[in-house]
């Protein structure tokens, strides 16, 4: 049975192999919000593939784990990349 720590390490893994495919996350807010809407969108789809073309659930959660993925780069800039740029480069 997988735990919340196994869905978070996935989704983790998720983003770190996203990261070294694109070199890093845009700096922009509004780029990384399009790549969250994008990938939102790739769960809508895959949900209505579900239920009206009997398509696996397990595509499903792969979306949402590459939405989550995205969500977590998004958390983790603002949280920590951002905060650790600031202490020690100063405008």
């Amino acid at each position: 049975m997988k735990t919340m720590q196994n869905i978070c390490e996935k989704a983790l893994k998720n983003l770190t192999e996203s990261i070294q495919q694109h070199d890093e996350l845009p700096e922009d807010y509004f780029k990384i919000l399009a790549i969250i809407g994008e990938e939102y969108g790739e769960v809508a789809k895959a949900v209505n593939d579900y239920k009206w073309k009997d398509a696996p659930k397990e595509e499903i959660i792969k979306e949402l784990y590459q939405l989550a993925a995205m969500c977590f780069g998004f958390l983790e800039r603002l949280e920590i990349t951002e905060p650790l740029r600031a202490k020690y480069i100063r405008k």
